[in-house]
């Protein structure tokens, strides 16, 4: 089973992310456990290190943390949410999360490409088509249609992917 512990000054952000769809499935599964603990219960007063806001205290990233992992090139508010990110990334992952593990398989970056572009039904909305070749039938011309639009779209959204 996979434990997952967060520690925060705002616990009341994390309930609802790590609640539904795969990360809630997957605690009611038993697979995974999520415990959210809340930093200002072992504070002692205005002596606690400041764990929110601007940062961490670098003292905590000097002598406590083992690995610090950044979610992209942007500022938020506090932790919480790319907290709450990982647990996602990471629970999906986990052997019986998943109703179809094989579908992981086909994920953004999985092969180290964007995904294709995904249609469902039906074939036309609002005027709006799905590509002919997806129509087609054609396993062997849908795969070359979805690894070109992959390439495509890692040139366009995600280029240092392809060095």
């Amino acid at each position: 089973m996979l434990r997952i512990d967060i520690i925060t000054v705002v616990p009341e952000l994390l309930g609802s992310p790590l609640s539904y769809s795969i990360p809630g499935r997957a605690v009611k599964k038993g697979l995974v456990e999520i415990h959210v603990h809340d930093l200002r219960k072992y504070g002692l007063g205005p002596r606690i290190l400041c764990g929110h806001y601007k940062g961490i205290d670098e003292r905590i990233r000097e002598h406590l943390i083992t690995r610090e992992i950044s979610v992209g090139d942007f500022v938020v508010s506090g932790g919480e949410i790319p907290a709450a990110l990982l647990a996602d990334s990471i629970i999906r992952l986990v052997p019986g999360v998943l109703t179809d593990e094989t579908s992981a398989l086909s994920d953004s970056f999985q092969d180290g490409l964007v995904s294709p572009p995904v249609y469902t039904r039906p074939a036309e909305f609002n005027g709006w088509k799905v590509p002919d070749v997806l129509l087609s039938g054609n396993p062997k011309l849908i795969q070359v249609w979805q690894d070109e639009q992959s390439i495509l779209r890692t040139k366009e959204r995600r280029p240092n992917l392809l060095k």
